[in-house]
């Protein structure tokens, strides 16, 4: 049996690409979708943020204290953020929790989050995929400095289990 989420190539059609050539580092997670799901990519990114798993929430709230004392900004949590808003009235440059909006089309959400030290892009991509609808989280850090370089060491192996953790919710929430 194939595992639930899963590493991947990052997919051809994501508008993120740009983004990624300049990026230092990026991943992609894949997880296999009902077949009869037609929901919206910022369905998924809204539900994956809102069903975020409370170590998640603690990590988020250890990082903040943290970082602090280096003068960058404090994101909340994950979960922080308001299901009461539907998918289709969120507009670019709106906050998305702890994200702000870059761009939105049907099929592909693609949020992230500025700071002195570093840039984040995270692409959640709807498509067809051999025959199955897959949802594909992509992301990407461009660092800055040495403060963007040092924050991503101690944040990938973190990354590497909260990625896959939280688009695993997705199905397990329904």
């Amino acid at each position: 049996m194939a595992a639930l989420v899963h590493a991947v190539a990052t997919p051809v059609r994501t508008d993120l690409h740009p983004f990624i050539c300049e990026s230092h580092f990026f991943d992609s997670w894949q997880l296999v979708l009902p077949a009869t799901e037609q929901q919206p990519a910022m369905f998924y990114l809204l539900k994956m943020l809102g069903n975020s798993p409370a170590w998640v929430d603690s990590l988020m709230t250890l990082r903040n204290k943290a970082v602090q004392l280096v003068g960058l900004k404090d994101l909340s949590v994950m979960s922080a953020i308001s299901l009461e808003k539907a998918p289709s009235d969120y507009q670019i440059g709106d906050r998305v929790g702890i994200f702000t909006l870059i761009s939105q089309t049907p099929s592909e959400v693609i949020v992230g989050d500025n700071d002195k030290h570093l840039e984040v892009r995270i692409s959640f991509l709807k498509e067809m995929k051999n025959e199955q609808m897959v949802l594909t989280i992509t992301t990407a850090v461009k660092n800055h400095n040495w403060l963007g370089r040092c924050y991503m060491w101690f944040v990938k192996p973190f990354h590497r289990v909260i990625a896959p953790a939280t688009l695993k919710r997705l199905i397990l929430t329904s």
